[in-house]
C-alpha cells in the first residue's frame, strides 16, 4: 500500500488531521487501518453558541431544528475511527456553515497544540482543495510545516473535492508561492478498504447528505487514496529567496485559506434558474452540459 522509503515505518502511529468529522476517513481511511493506534484530530468539530437556523447541509443530513447537530455527529465519528482502530481528538472550533470559522492564526495554534499534544511525528493534512474550510485548515497547517521542522509532513488529496485537476494544480502552485513543495509519496492499493468501506457506513448523516439531489455522493472515497510528500525548500537544501521569510508570507498563506474564484462553468451555472442549478451542481456531467449550453445563453440574454 505505501513505499517503504516515503512512509513511516508499519509500527509507527500517525496523526490526520481532518476538517470536518468525516474527512478524514474519506481520504485517508485505509492509511488509517494500516497504521492502528493512530489519531485523527478534527480541526472544525466545535460546538456553536447557537445552532439558530438550520442549515442546508444539516437539513439534508436529516436533522431537524432544535438538534445537537455536533454531538450527534462526534457520536459517529468516536465509532467510525474505532473502527479504524483511531482514535478522535477534537477541537472547538466551528465549521463554516456555523458561521463562526476561526482565525488562520487562531487555527494554527489550535492544532500545533493538539499535535504535540499527540506526540506523533509523522502528520498527514487536507492537500485543502475547493472547500473553504479544507483551505483554511491547509493554510493554517501549511505555516505549521515551517514552524515544526522536526515532523514529517504529508498531505492527503481531499475526497470528492479532488475530482477537479485544476484545484489540484492550482493547489500545488499555491503552496509553491509559500516555500512548500509537494511530491507524489504514493497510493493506496485494496489493503484496507473492507474497513474503510465499514468505516464510512458509521456515517450515517453525512452518507444522506453526500447522496442527496444535486450532491456527489462519495463514490470518489472509495478509489484510491492518494498521497503527497511536502517539504519547504530549506529542508531540501534549496536557498529560499530573501523576501521568502516567514513574515513576508504572512499574506500568501491567508490567500492559501481563501475561497478559489468561481470557475467559467461556475459562472454558467450561476446563471441558470434555480431548480436547474440544483439538478446539475455535484454530478454535473459535460454531455448535460453541452445540451444546455444553447439554451442557457439563450436565457441569459433575454
Amino acid at each position: 500500500m505505501r513505499p517503504k522509503s516515503s512512509f513511516p515505518a508499519d509500527s509507527a502511529a500517525i496523526v490526520v488531521i481532518s476538517p470536518h468529522f468525516d474527512d478524514g476517513v474519506l481520504s485517508c481511511g485505509q492509511l488509517l487501518a494500516s497504521y492502528p493506534g493512530s489519531i485523527v484530530v478534527t480541526a472544525l468539530a466545535g460546538r456553536p453558541s447557537s445552532y439558530g437556523k438550520l442549515t442546508a447541509w444539516d437539513a439534508a443530513a436529516g436533522f431537524q431544528a432544535g438538534d445537537d447537530v455536533v454531538a450527534a455527529r462526534r457520536a459517529e465519528d468516536q465509532a467510525a475511527l474505532a473502527a479504524l482502530g483511531a482514535r478522535p481528538v477534537w477541537l472547538d472550533f466551528c465549521d463554516e456553515q456555523y458561521g463562526h470559522s476561526p482565525t488562520l492564526e487562531m487555527l494554527a495554534g489550535g492544532l500545533a497544540r493538539a499535535i504535540r499534544e499527540t506526540k506523533g511525528r509523522v502528520v498527514f493534512a487536507p492537500l485543502g482543495l475547493s472547500h473553504p474550510d479544507h483551505k483554511r485548515t491547509n493554510a493554517a497547517v501549511s505555516t505549521l510545516i515551517w514552524s515544526l521542522p522536526d515532523l514529517d509532513w504529508f498531505a492527503y488529496e481531499d475526497a470528492i473535492y479532488r475530482c477537479s485537476s485544476h484545484a489540484l494544480r492550482a493547489r500545488l502552485k499555491a503552496l509553491s508561492r509559500v516555500g512548500i513543495d509537494a511530491v507524489r509519496a504514493g497510493s493506496s492499493s485494496n489493503h484496507g478498504l473492507a474497513e474503510k468501506r465499514q468505516a464510512i457506513q458509521l456515517y450515517p448523516s453525512q452518507i444522506r447528505a453526500l447522496c442527496a439531489p444535486g450532491h456527489p455522493g462519495y463514490h470518489d472515497a472509495l478509489k484510491p487514496e492518494r498521497y503527497w510528500r511536502l517539504s519547504t525548500r530549506l529542508d531540501r537544501n534549496v536557498p529560499v529567496e530573501p523576501r521568502q521569510d516567514l513574515e513576508a508570507l504572512a499574506p500568501a498563506f491567508r490567500a492559501l485559506g481563501e475561497p478559489d474564484p468561481p470557475t467559467r462553468r461556475q459562472r454558467w451555472i450561476a446563471r441558470l434558474p434555480s431548480p436547474v442549478r440544483t439538478a446539475l451542481s455535484g454530478s454535473l456531467q459535460i454531455a448535460r452540459l453541452r445540451t444546455l449550453r444553447g439554451w442557457s445563453d439563450r436565457y441569459a440574454r433575454n
